[in-house]
């Protein structure tokens, strides 16, 4: 059993489901860019953090619902979309696209979801009011930041909790096994339930409103509205038009390195090619 173990491996397979999500999405006329450690990258390395792993995009709501379909009705691919409705014990808010060549387990995880290698796909919706200082707008943003708060630690291993996030304030742990109690998937039907009851269209601010974000991510329409390319390992994908806005309200100064000892990778999984993989079930 051969495992996969050199962050360049895995970026590379990575980097091929991504050419293979902007082909479709071309084809399709689909509007997705490159966010998050993925959009940095572009602009200040050309392509990965050397030292990530990592691929996200953002895609609106509506489009995000039909690429699904368009990818796991596409036999010749080895690629699928999985999310919690086609996927036992899936416990994310947002899609991945997997390459179902390779396995993938997350070590960190008091539920195991047999996965391959991936990139994330964000659903973005549109936000109600005129913006932040809006009661609509907050109210329906806390509420959904609330839900996802609560979703982190309903699958976590005690363990990871216990080092992460409660070691030292008792409260945390009460709210932990009520969480559990609840459990994800409720929680995440009502995530889904609330993050999209406003369309993007006309709005005035939008964000992703399932993956972990914060306030300060939520955008003006306008840094969105339109596409830019920007090299990525050598391919010119898509980027928001306006991705210096973006990058500033998520990392802040985003074009200075972090020190040495934070240029670490912040998943925690292990991988295979499933071909050399014996006496593993699904």
């Amino acid at each position: 059993m051969q495992e996969i173990y050199e962050v360049s491996e895995i970026q590379q397979i990575a980097l091929d489901i991504l050419l293979y999500v902007d082909a479709v999405c071309e084809r399709n006329h689909l509007y997705y860019f490159m966010s998050d450690g993925t959009l940095l990258g572009a602009v200040r390395h050309k392509g990965f953090i050397p030292w990530d792993d990592d691929i996200d995009i953002w895609m609106p709501r509506d489009d995000y619902n039909k690429i699904v379909d368009i990818i796991n009705n596409d036999q010749h691919s080895p690629y699928q979309v999985i999310n919690r409705k086609n996927k036992d014990n899936y416990i994310y808010s947002f899609a991945k696209v997997v390459d179902t060549r390779t396995c993938l387990l997350e070590t960190d995880l008091d539920v195991q979801c047999m996965m391959g290698i991936y990139i994330d796909i964000f659903p973005y919706d549109g936000l109600p009011g005129k913006g932040p200082g809006d009661k609509k707008y907050q109210r329906h943003l806390k509420k959904c930041l609330f839900l996802d708060r609560q979703r982190a630690p309903s699958f976590r291993k005690f363990s990871t909790f216990h080092r992460r996030f409660a070691e030292g304030k008792p409260r945390r742990y009460i709210t932990f096994f009520v969480r559990k109690m609840v459990g994800s998937k409720n929680i995440l039907r009502l995530q889904d339930y609330y993050s999209s009851k406003y369309a993007v269209d006309g709005a005035l601010y939008v964000g992703c409103l399932e993956g972990t974000y914060r306030e300060e991510v939520m955008m003006p329409a306008w840094v969105v509205s339109k596409r830019v390319k920007l090299e990525f390992e050598g391919h010119m994908l898509q980027a928001p038009v306006g991705y210096d806005e973006f990058l500033r309200r998520e990392y802040g100064d985003y074009m200075t390195l972090p020190p040495m000892a934070e240029r670490t990778s912040h998943h925690n999984f292990k991988a295979w090619w499933r071909n050399k993989i014996e006496g593993l079930n699904e």
